[in-house]
């Protein structure tokens, strides 16, 4: 395309949106996980898995923000 960028930059954007609904449908449970660490409290396993689930999306994150997502 000579040099336009445009799509891709929209496509960047949006998915920045969806991470961004991602991350905000995680916030709760992992402010439980936080706070059920420090505690010494005992997890459900599942917990183990959304921290998995965060750090991925969170490096998904930062690829989409390199490459122009803003």
């Amino acid at each position: 395309n000579g040099g336009d960028n445009t799509g891709a930059r929209t496509k960047q954007s949006g998915a920045k949106d969806k991470i961004d609904e991602i991350k905000a449908l995680l916030a709760a449970p992992l402010r439980w996980q936080e706070e059920a660490d420090l505690e010494d409290w005992a997890m459900p396993a599942a917990y183990s898995s959304l921290g998995t689930l965060y750090g991925k999306v969170s490096s998904l994150e930062k690829t989409v923000r390199m490459n122009g997502g803003t």
